[in-house]
């Protein structure tokens, strides 16, 4: 199987860096809120500068909160990574369900059936992660 990083890197060849990578100054320099695995794909593609847009004074939990947020709304997001961060959001204490389900465009039953997911035993959830069982067989 293809590294994700590595197929960022040809496309990236072609087009350059589409996305811009979200970071926030740190005492040493900057840390990337997310844009990570374009981050590393335009390294690979030999780049020396990549575009990023720079948050100054952003809170941990911010930061947290739009990392949590961006990778949900990537395409192919594992069921049970999903599941973690809604569980991480609410546990927090910074969002309820009805945040939720307008941050994310999803309904409560979708996000209650993936809190469920929190409850799999862990062979349960790989399963569940490469397809081989479908959410409502987990």
């Amino acid at each position: 199987m293809t590294h994700p990083c590595r197929n960022l890197r040809t496309a990236f060849g072609k087009w350059g860096l589409t996305n811009h990578c979200r970071t926030s100054r740190t005492a040493g320099g900057y840390e990337i809120i997310y844009g990570e695995r374009h981050y590393r794909a335009s390294l690979l593609a030999g780049a020396k500068t990549i575009k990023a847009t720079i948050y100054d004074h952003i809170t941990d939990d911010e930061a947290e909160d739009m990392s949590l947020s961006e990778n949900l709304q990537r395409e192919q997001v594992r069921p049970t990574e999903e599941a973690k961060a809604f569980k991480r959001l609410l546990e927090k204490g910074r969002h309820d369900m009805y945040s939720l389900v307008s941050r994310f465009g999803r309904s409560e039953k979708y996000i209650y059936t993936r809190l469920k997911l929190n409850e799999l035993y862990e062979p349960i959830g790989e399963l569940l992660d490469n397809g081989t069982i479908t959410v409502s067989v987990g």
